[in-house]
């Protein structure tokens, strides 16, 4: 059977799927990935919510993915994101929610164009004012110097508004 290329294909929707409920993605067996090795560069959206991922696969965080600017990993099991998140150069919006996520890497700071960030009912909190190396801020503080954002929701993560507003940046 022939492999269909979706070349223009703009959104995608494979949430609720379970693509993640029995597969734990090594390296040893990254041939079982649940996605497939390459997705459109055409995708402007792109929906993998509900699909109990523990890691973001793979080809989501490609370099061909030059046009997408809607991603929603929400409803996940998702406890870090990679900093290949910096790849998907024209995103806009990042939708995180219902995940146990306790903070973000510095390169979310290399999403020039990011203006909606959802990160609803995660994990995310500060047990210090003081920010080093060694106790990274769980918002770092390229996320609001370096990026448009206009647009944050941490409802639901245990740290309040007066712990977020101590943060650098």
């Amino acid at each position: 059977m022939p492999i269909v290329k979706l070349s223009k294909l703009q959104n995608l929707s494979v949430g609720g799927n379970l693509l993640g409920k029995h597969i734990v993605v090594t390296e040893a067996n990254a041939s079982s990935d649940p996605f497939p090795p390459e997705l459109p560069s055409s995708l402007k959206q792109l929906k993998v919510n509900d699909n109990f991922l523990s890691n973001v696969p793979r080809p989501i965080l490609s370099v061909h993915l030059v046009k997408l600017e809607k991603l929603d990993l929400s409803s996940n099991q998702l406890a870090a994101i990679p900093m290949e998140i910096s790849n998907l150069v024209a995103l806009t919006e990042l939708n995180l929610d219902k995940n146990v996520i306790v903070s973000l890497p510095d390169a979310i700071g290399k999403l020039k164009k990011l203006k909606v960030l959802s990160l609803k009912s995660n994990h995310i909190s500060v047990h210090s004012t003081i920010w080093s190396d060694k106790n990274p801020q769980p918002l770092p503080k390229s996320l609001f110097e370096d990026t448009p954002i206009i647009d944050l929701n941490l409802h639901g993560n245990p740290m309040t508004s007066t712990q977020l507003n101590a943060m650098e940046g």
